[in-house]
């Protein structure tokens, strides 16, 4: 389960740095409504077609030769998807919304000129270990099952049922709390295509952090 784990921490954090502040779209400015529309999608509504054909159409293909990646963003939940796949699905949908207090972000006025704008962002993350947070908060057994998932001998329904219960509990020890927060920035790259504003995340060089997933 760590490998899941990581993956979703991974994909919360490479989005968000793509996306702009807890208000959504209604805080960006011109081009950058394009990555909080993006955001909106993905953590508001749980949308991930939806940001998925935002994205340039080179990164979609690249995308899309992951086996069974177009059945997870698009919601399907059947036997023709891999038992990791629709695991991580789960995961995803039991954790929308993101609650606002484990991720806050600012967009900036995008800089640049013609078909390519770099789109500044500001966004902060507890200081705090969560996984430590989480650990003395999430009953044992609970904790134990979900840290273990992907070796756990167990039929499907009973695996989302501990990623429900996990997620569940978790959602309840965040709700109300105040994290100290650390803030990075980065940047995002817009390019048009055919007329329409696209998010590269091959420009902005994000996916080279994630490479050894």
């Amino acid at each position: 389960m760590r490998k899941f784990i990581a993956l979703s921490v991974a994909l919360v954090l490479l989005l968000a740095l793509a996306c702009g502040g807890g208000g959504g779209e209604t805080q960006a400015k011109g081009e950058a409504k394009h990555v909080a529309q993006f955001l909106d999608n993905i953590f508001k509504k749980g949308d991930l077609n939806a940001a998925y054909q935002m994205m340039a159409s080179e990164e979609r293909a690249m995308m899309g030769m992951i086996p069974g990646f177009y059945d997870f963003i698009t919601g399907k939940d059947n036997d023709a998807m891999s038992e990791e796949m629709r695991l991580m699905r789960v995961m995803y949908e039991e954790l929308i919304p993101i609650p606002e207090n484990l991720i806050k972000y600012e967009i900036g006025d995008p800089v640049g000129e013609g078909d390519t704008l770099t789109v500044p962002i500001t966004f902060s993350v507890p200081e705090e270990d969560m996984e430590d947070f989480f650990k003395a908060r999430i009953d044992q057994e609970t904790f134990d099952k979900m840290e273990n998932l992907d070796e756990l001998d167990a039929p499907f329904e009973e695996k989302k049922k501990i990623i429900k219960d996990a997620i569940g509990q978790a959602k309840s020890a965040i709700e109300g709390e105040t994290f100290e927060m650390e803030t990075n920035t980065n940047n995002i790259t817009l390019i048009k295509k055919e007329g329409e504003w696209k998010i590269s995340f091959l420009q902005s060089g994000l996916m080279e952090n994630f490479g050894g997933f």
